[in-house]
């Protein structure tokens, strides 16, 4: 995840400047908290989903037989949305956003 960061930092600070303002979009692949309080710094706002095996994701959010299907599950820190989507049994969709800081 360190190469993301610097290649984001390089690419922000080339033809962003250092009050951007602007949003991000990222799949799972690149969507982390590290990352999205990185961007933060450079009024960078994120929003994507993020992969069930990360660290930062709190157990409640994951995918469970016993969430209702159809359901969301909204978790809120001071700079950060976390919400889990349940589109079908056993499944969970989880999205990271700091630009819906209050759900």
């Amino acid at each position: 995840m360190a190469h993301v960061k610097e290649l984001f930092d390089l690419w922000s600070q080339q033809y962003l400047g250092d009050s951007s303002g602007r949003n991000g979009t990222t799949d799972n692949f690149f969507t982390s908290l590290s990352l999205d309080e990185a961007l933060l710094k450079k009024k960078i706002f994120l929003i994507g989903t993020m992969r069930k095996n990360k660290s930062e994701i709190p157990s409640a959010f994951l995918p469970s037989k016993n969430r209702e299907v159809l359901s969301s599950l909204f978790g809120q820190a001071s700079d950060f949305t976390l919400v889990s989507y349940v589109p079908k049994e056993s499944k969970a969709v989880i999205l990271l956003s700091s630009i819906h800081r209050d759900a």
